[in-house]
């Protein structure tokens, strides 16, 4: 029994051999430029420790070659051992590839001496894949966001167009799972496309006690250019945070661009200040406040337009008595009488939970080839008061005129007469009838 027991042991250990070797021992996650060096990131996939420098060590250990020729590495920037499951950086003493590309074979030695099949990547000199940018929406996920959107720009940054382009996610995202994506199939050298991913709740629940954790979306691109398969990865992250214990502690920055008040002239230039604020009493603190001021049109040029601002910003009612910054503007002496848009990107991050965040306010600046010309700085000069002497002012009712006076009397005479009349008919009247009565 005890043989037999023995034999199968021999049998499976058979089996398992081609397996082990047959399989991936290191993978590389990505070739980095290390100061004009090859940088590599290197993942052990094996169930032991792996030693970088087989200098050092000559069991359990790498070899490297690139193009064919043994290289060593700089021990003094790389890490000397790779735990199982860890990802490891090494730098090779060997330059990067001005042009084209390498081929770089990796090899592991185990611990009896015997070479696993060498692994063997193609290090491009210039990425065939570049990103770009990057942008998650909506730009704060709560534990309570249900959809949430990657989006991010792609270009083909090598030397030849980029084709077969296909792509996997490594992991979803905590919390999270993919829904829908879109993603270019082929892109021209130089060429650039947007990248779309979807990603809806899975249903997990953020435990009430978690305030806020970090997520990642590793994404891997595989591609055909100059003849062979590449691949890359792209991993971003983001922070969720918990509604039930966060909810009105973040920093809300308000703003506001004071744009001189009449219209200002083409060819002429103007300060316009600033101020920031975090209106959220009671809230985190905002720091690394970064802002940024833009134009919608050439013609209105905003020569330095990024300033830092140091210190925390505490939350208050009301802006600050002073701005926060002042900018310049140069109107362009060929703009048109118009309006023109201004934006002021505010840059901060949470203090307490040190995650970055940013806001966009707005204001109009008119411009006029016929307004009036802004005077800054200048004192407001009232006009002279004249102290000459003065006659006074006498109200004088005016005479009336000798035909007023005329029309006047006729007008009096006729009334009076008329009255004689009247009197006079009245008595005959009564005498009339007090003798028919009699």
């Amino acid at each position: 029994m005890k043989n037999k027991t023995i034999l199968l042991l021999i049998i499976v250990f058979l089996f398992l051999v081609p397996a082990v070797h047959a399989g991936s021992v290191i993978t590389v996650t990505e070739f980095v430029n290390a100061n004009g060096s090859i940088g590599i990131y290197l993942r052990n996939e094996l169930g032991v420790t792996i030693y970088t420098d087989s200098i050092k060590n000559d069991r359990s250990s790498l070899t490297y070659t690139v193009n064919g020729t043994n290289v060593t590495i700089n021990a003094d920037k790389s890490d000397s051992e790779i735990p199982r499951d860890f990802t490891k950086f090494v730098v090779l003493n060997k330059e990067w590839p001005s042009s084209g590309y390498y081929n770089v074979d990796i090899t592991f030695r185990d611990a009896g001496g015997g070479l696993y099949p060498k692994d063997t990547y193609v290090l491009f000199a210039k990425p065939p894949l570049a990103l770009l940018s990057e942008s998650i929406t909506p730009t704060k996920v709560l534990s309570n966001t249900s959809k949430l959107t990657y989006t991010a720009k792609i270009q083909a940054s090598g030397e030849n167009s980029v084709s077969s382009i296909n792509f996997d996610l490594v992991k979803n995202p905590k919390y999270f799972i993919i829904s829908d994506s879109k993603i270019p199939g082929a892109l021209s050298k130089g060429a650039t496309a947007d990248i779309i991913i979807t990603f809806e709740k899975d249903g997990q629940a953020m435990p009430d006690t978690v305030v806020y954790t970090t997520l990642f979306i590793p994404m891997r691109f595989t591609y055909n250019t100059m003849g062979f398969e590449g691949s890359q990865i792209f991993n971003t992250s983001f922070v969720m945070f918990n509604t039930l214990t966060t909810s009105g502690q973040f920093p809300v920055m308000e703003a506001r661009i004071a744009v001189p008040a009449e219209t200002v002239q083409p060819g002429q230039e103007v300060s316009i200040p600033v101020y920031v604020w975090n209106s959220n009493v009671g809230g985190n603190n905002a720091c690394n406040v970064t802002l940024t001021l833009t134009s919608n049109s050439t013609d209105v040029a905003i020569p330095s337009n990024i300033i830092p601002i140091d210190g925390d910003f505490k939350g208050r009612i009301e802006e600050m008595p002073d701005p926060t910054a002042t900018f310049t503007a140069d109107i362009s002496s060929s703009a048109k009488s118009g309006d023109y848009k201004l934006s002021l990107n505010i840059l901060y991050t949470d203090c307490s939970w040190k995650n970055e965040e940013y806001t966009v306010k707005t204001a109009t600046l008119s411009v006029s080839k016929s307004g009036g010309t802004i005077i800054k700085d200048e004192p407001i000069v009232e006009p002279p008061v004249d102290t000459t002497p003065r006659e006074p002012i006498v109200n004088i009712t005016s005479v009336p005129s000798e035909k007023s006076q005329g029309i006047a009397g006729i007008f009096v005479t006729v009334v009076a007469i008329i009255g004689v009349l009247v009197i006079f008919g009245l008595i005959y009247f009564l005498e009339f009838r007090s003798r028919t009565v009699y």
